[in-house]
């Protein structure tokens, strides 16, 4: 841990976002088991209640030829519709026998059921890739966390999400990345507002008086979120900085 900014702390953010899963709809529907190679995130492609998806998944899966083991959506809940670590038919044959868990991220038209949602999605991808001990890296070559369109690009098949969705929220696929590596817990906000400071400008006020007066400055060496106060109780600010970016402090702690 840095201790130099007196508005910020390093510490890592936990995987603490709270989520239920819901398994009314979960069925063997695959008796082949996985390897453990992929965890696969997709989004369902039309704004409709997640709890619609899985009772489609649920009731259609033969006749459609697709479902994954987990439906995100509705505010932050989790639908499990198959076990995972067996076969889904979400991404082919290749990447379907390589992949124990297959998530969908149901669409919404509301911010506030998105920002649940994303905590959700993202929190259980972290965990199922350490169930599996699958590396918490996106896209990236071999073994790990992957989207529908890296599955394209490499593997097989024409599908490009979730990117385009998670664009209309301002996630980009860097905060994506970055977000599966740390989590979100429930202070974080995963919304479209968050914003990044210009190098060199202030951030916000801390809210702990154990500081020193010394100025400087510091040049972020990975892409941060910026918390209120030292340790992971500190609620997020809001604001990143990126690798490259500075920031001028006054105090340190």
């Amino acid at each position: 841990m840095t201790a130099i900014v007196a508005v910020m702390t390093f510490a890592p953010i936990v995987s603490a976002g709270a989520y239920s899963i819901d398994t009314t709809y979960n069925q063997m529907r695959s008796s082949q088991r996985t390897t453990n190679d992929y965890i696969i995130l997709h989004e369902t492609g039309g704004v409709a209640p997640a709890i619609n998806n899985a009772q489609y998944f649920n009731r259609e899966w033969r006749n459609a030829g697709t479902y994954s083991s987990h439906v995100v959506g509705d505010g932050g809940d989790v639908y499990q519709i198959s076990p995972d670590g067996y076969v889904q038919w979400g991404a082919g044959s290749y990447a379907n026998a390589r992949s124990p868990v297959q998530i969908e991220l149901a669409r919404t038209n509301d911010k506030a059921t998105f920002e649940k949602d994303y905590k959700a999605y993202v929190n259980l991808a972290r965990d199922m890739a350490k169930k599996y001990n699958i590396p918490l890296t996106l896209d990236g070559a071999g073994r790990g966390i992957k989207s529908h369109l890296w599955v394209s690009n490499n593997i097989w098949g024409d599908h490009v999400d979730p990117y385009g969705y998670l664009q209309q929220w301002g996630i980009s696929k860097a905060d994506l990345a970055q977000d599966l590596r740390t989590g979100l817990d429930d202070s974080d906000d995963a919304d479209a507002s968050k914003t990044t400071p210009a190098p060199g400008e202030s951030a916000p006020e801390p809210d702990n008086d154990n500081y020193q007066s010394q100025s400087g400055s510091y040049t972020f060496q990975h892409t941060t979120k910026i918390r209120k106060s030292v340790g992971t109780s500190g609620g997020y600010t809001g604001m990143n900085y990126n690798a490259g970016q500075s920031v001028n402090y006054d105090r340190v702690y």
